[in-house]
Parts: C-alpha cells; structure tokens; sequence
C-alpha cells in the first residue's frame, strides 16, 4: 500500500482528479464557469490542496511512514506533494483546453 500512494504522489494522479473535479464543477454550475480565470484560480488551488494531500495524509495516518520531526518537515513535504498535484492538473487543464479548441475549429 506504500508504494501505492507514493506512486499516486510522484504520478500527480491526484492532481488530475482534482482537476476533473473543477472540470466538473464548471460544467454543473455555469455561474463559476461564467467566472474569469483569475476567480477561479483560489477556488482551483483550494480543492488542489485538499484533493492532492489525500495521499500523504493517508500516509501518516496509517503509520506508512513517521510523523515529521518539526513543522518545517512538515511544510517541505506538503510542499513538494501539493507542487505535483497542482503541476499535473495544470497539464491535464491545458491539455483538455487545446483538445476542446481543436475540435471547436474543425467544426
């Protein structure tokens, strides 16, 4: 199970996950779709945060690995973690957008 969620970490999957989860939302609720991007952004970086650090959470829940030292551990960790989600549903949004255009012009 380790190596799972490490994998889910250093994959970014949940931050393609979290990026779907925007997607979906600005399908279902046109008013924040209708929103600029920079309004968005918080939203995006919000439920990045809270999707992408599901894994390491998990991690030291169940005694994976050991609970960091000091807050600065801490910090760096979620940093590095949450920089891959947010790295990865930043590629997984342009790639979607370029498909999306593409298809708009052929048509």
């Amino acid at each position: 199970m380790l190596e799972f969620l490490e994998k889910l970490i250093a994959g970014g999957v949940f931050g393609v996950l979290a990026w779907k989860a925007i997607d979906g939302i600005e399908t279902r609720w046109p008013a924040f779709g209708a929103l600029d991007s920079w309004l968005k952004l918080p939203a995006a970086w919000a439920i990045v945060c809270v999707v992408g650090s599901v894994p390491y959470w998990a991690m030291l829940l169940m005694a994976y690995r050991p609970a960091p030292g000091d807050w600065r551990t801490l910090v760096e960790e979620l940093f590095v973690v949450l920089f891959t989600a947010f790295t990865t549903s930043q590629v997984a949004h342009n790639v979607a957008k370029t498909k999306r255009q593409q298809l708009a012009t052929k048509s």
